[in-house]
């Protein structure tokens, strides 16, 4: 797995929220970049994290795509109960009744402010968005395809649970509104997901009409691509991180050299 040296510039920053049910009015957002970036404009991705926060985790992962040469804004979902709490992977507990009580449109405003906050970096080329989540961040990436579909140039799920549920809100039933290129990644040994959704969202994408390719790993668990659990699968995250990179370059155009001095 990629390791990132000194070569990226990281900042902690916050983005103007517009808020309807009296939420603060500024969502953390962890930014990174290429070293020096600044002359090309560059494409820019939104990261969406799991369930833990925009953990050390998280935060390497946005500096190692920034290291590809991307600009990358992760937003900080869990700011409402603190900005930049974290918590540990065995605490699944403590953290799932924030996320059963927050709301799908609440998500949508916190994932809007971040996008423009990445849109108003002065080294993003506006017409070249992308985003990629993980876990909870994995649904939300769908969702972001569905609600951003004027602005999103690709997304990339990795292992999102619940995309398939009879809610309304769940992102299978809009789909439909999705309007650039689906890549996901699930594991065959994930408990929290059965294969049967997997199988239902390629049915529905294919059905809806949208660019599409899931991948299925036999041997991986439920956060396979991260590092820091122990359900990590090197073969399973290597190789999703090569398609992710090639998804990417595929759909959102050739990225300008990074300056590695």
């Amino acid at each position: 797995m990629l390791r990132v040296a000194p070569r990226v510039e990281t900042l902690k920053a916050l983005a103007h929220r517009d808020t309807a049910d009296g939420s603060p009015a500024e969502i953390p957002v962890f930014l990174a970049r290429p070293h020096g970036a600044g002359g090309e404009r560059r494409p820019g991705l939104l990261l969406i994290q799991e369930i833990f926060g925009v953990n050390p985790h998280i935060q390497d992962v946005a500096q190692r795509f920034a290291a590809m040469g991307y600009v990358v804004a992760a937003p900080d979902i869990l700011y409402r109960t603190g900005h930049w709490q974290a918590y540990g992977y065995d605490q699944t507990a403590a953290v799932r009744p924030f996320f059963t009580s927050l709301q799908p449109e609440q998500v949508v405003g916190d994932l809007r402010a971040a996008l423009d906050f990445l849109v108003a970096q002065p080294d993003v080329d506006p017409d070249r968005l992308g985003v990629v989540g993980y876990c909870f961040g994995g649904r939300m990436s769908l969702l972001a395809a569905e609600r951003f579909n004027h602005q999103l140039k690709a997304a990339a799920v990795y292992y999102g649970g619940g995309i398939v549920a009879e809610n309304p809100a769940a992102p299978i039933h809009h789909v439909g509104d999705i309007r650039c290129p689906v890549v996901a990644f699930f594991g065959a040994l994930d408990q929290n997901i059965p294969r049967e959704h997997v199988e239902t969202l390629e049915q529905v994408l294919g059905a809806a009409g949208v660019q599409h390719e899931v991948f299925y790993y036999p041997q991986a668990q439920h956060g396979f691509f991260c590092d820091a659990r122990a359900s990590y699968n090197p073969q399973a995250a290597q190789d999703a991180w090569h398609r992710t990179l090639w998804f990417f370059a595929s759909h959102l155009g050739p990225v300008p050299a990074v300056n590695w001095d």
